[in-house]
C-alpha cells in the first residue's frame, strides 16, 4: 500500500482516538457489510472502561450546556 495513504489514514484514525488497525478493521467491516452495532457498543463500553474519566457527580443543565463565553 502507498505509504503516503497509510500516513494519512493513520492521522485520521488518531484524530478519532483509534490506532491504524482498529480504523482499518472498521472500514473493511463497513465496506463488506459485516459491521455490527453490537460490536460498536462493545467497543464503546471498552473504551469507556479504559478512559478512567469520571464526572465526580457534576451535572450540567440546559443553560450550562448552551452558555456562551
Amino acid at each position: 500500500m502507498d505509504e503516503r495513504i497509510v500516513r494519512k489514514f493513520r492521522t485520521v484514525a488518531e484524530s478519532v482516538g483509534m490506532i491504524l488497525n482498529q480504523a482499518m478493521r472498521r472500514f473493511l467491516e463497513e465496506l463488506t457489510g459485516s459491521h455490527s452495532v453490537e460490536r460498536d457498543i462493545a467497543e464503546l463500553l471498552e473504551l469507556s472502561a479504559r478512559s478512567g474519566g469520571h464526572s465526580h457527580g457534576c451535572r450540567f443543565d440546559r443553560d450550562d450546556a448552551h452558555e456562551r463565553s
